[in-house]
């Protein structure tokens, strides 16, 4: 329940000034049972350490992403375009 309650206290804050003072309460309530019934989890870094799981960097990718990315952005770059279907100097009629 702590991290509902903590996960609701961050999201109140960012939309405080959204929110009329009188309707903070009922949107706190209603936030923390969504999250707490739903089950939403914040997954930090200690969390991930103790699954075995890789560390995320600043913008959220782990290294194994990253390589991932960079291959498949290397494949796209690296495969040939073909041009036969294309008239260049507009012989076809």
């Amino acid at each position: 329940m702590y991290r509902a309650q903590a996960l609701t206290a961050q999201v109140l804050h960012v939309l405080s000034d959204t929110i009329a003072a009188d309707k903070r309460r009922d949107a706190y309530e209603r936030l923390l049972e969504m999250f707490h019934t739903y089950g939403f989890y914040v997954v930090n870094d200690a969390d991930r350490r103790s699954a075995g799981l890789s560390l995320r960097n600043d913008k959220g990718w782990t290294l194994e992403e990253l390589a991932a990315y960079e291959c498949a952005t290397l494949d796209a770059l690296l495969k040939p375009i073909y041009l036969a279907d294309i008239d260049l100097l507009g012989d076809k009629e």
